[in-house]
């Protein structure tokens, strides 16, 4: 990688950097958002969500596909063919020094995810049904791989000035949060009405 790296044939921006900011915060607000409605559960919640269970279980299956395909993403080689990828392999680029931990954390997240993301998210294997129980991810194994990566990029910042420190449980904006919250409270009152 460091060898290929040197030889490294495109040039990465500021821009692209401040875009890889920007996927790796939509991830992270993605995922805080969904623990708030579906992991830190209220007794008032979880009565809205066996009420309207068919509605939030679509809601927390597209998020979940969401979250972990853009999780394996940030994971996908820089370059493919003759196009290029904004992905966190840039950031050995940037700075070599950094490329056995991130070989280490990409190591994490395919065993994790890649059969995951390759045989049920990106594709539908023929042997799905069997491959889904096999293949599971707990909202434990996300988070300690989101939090890995906060791990990662902020030892990147720390070396470099181009990427500020991520506080993982901060990421998010308090607005989703009250939203949320005010749904919960307005459809717990339908349920008493």
């Amino acid at each position: 990688m460091a060898e290929d790296s040197k030889n490294c044939e495109y040039k990465f921006t500021d821009e692209h950097i401040e875009e890889l900011k920007k996927e790796v915060l939509l991830l992270y607000w993605l995922w805080n958002t969904y623990k708030k409605i579906y992991i830190e559960l209220s007794e008032d919640k979880l009565q809205v969500l066996n009420r309207y269970s068919y509605f939030f279980k679509a809601i927390q299956l597209s998020m979940i596909d969401t979250i972990l395909l853009r999780l394996a993403r940030l994971f996908d080689p820089y370059k493919q063919g003759r196009n290029y990828n904004l992905t966190l392999e840039i950031l050995v680029h940037i700075d070599e020094s950094i490329e056995h931990d991130y070989q280490n954390l990409k190591t994490k997240v395919e065993k994790a995810i890649k059969k995951l993301r390759d045989k049920l998210l990106a594709h539908n294997d023929i042997n799905s049904p069997k491959l889904r129980k096999e293949i599971s991810l707990s909202s434990k194994d996300i988070e300690n791989i989101l939090m890995s990566l906060a791990i990662f990029l902020n030892k990147f910042g720390n070396k470099t000035d181009k990427w500020n420190n991520i506080d993982f449980n901060q990421a998010g904006e308090l607005d989703i949060f009250n939203d949320i919250e005010m749904l919960f409270t307005t459809l717990k009152k339908s349920i008493k009405s």
